[in-house]
């Protein structure tokens, strides 16, 4: 029993070492999440829009299209500015400007199209 005391401790300390060390490993991923939900005038969702986000720094474009519940995300992005565009045919076409998006930030970004 004598030895086990300072195993024990040492056993401790190396995963309180092992924990310490990766937490700011995931905050360093610098991705974060745009996402949201597209209806129209009459306040039903409207499936097949596609949602274009542009990285104004990088002008890396990320696209997604909204599902059948009229939801969209788009995963994965790193941080920055973006400008979001919505289009699809029969609607008018909408840009949201200046967005900006911080490290592990999920950004919800509803919007109703007009025809």
């Amino acid at each position: 029993m004598r030895g086990r005391g300072p195993t024990f401790i040492w056993a401790i300390l190396a995963v309180a070492l092992i924990l310490s060390m990766a937490s700011p490993a995931l905050a360093q991923s610098g991705r974060g999440t745009i996402s949201g939900l597209v209806k129209d005038g009459t306040g039903s969702v409207v499936p097949g829009v596609s949602v274009t986000a542009t990285n104004k720094g990088t002008n890396a474009v990320t696209t997604a299209t909204t599902n059948t519940n009229g939801l969209y995300s788009l995963r994965n992005l790193p941080a920055g500015t973006y400008t979001v565009n919505f289009t699809l045919q029969g609607f008018v076409p909408y840009t949201q400007e200046g967005i900006t998006l911080s490290l592990g930030e999920t950004i919800t970004l509803d919007h109703t199209l007009t025809v």
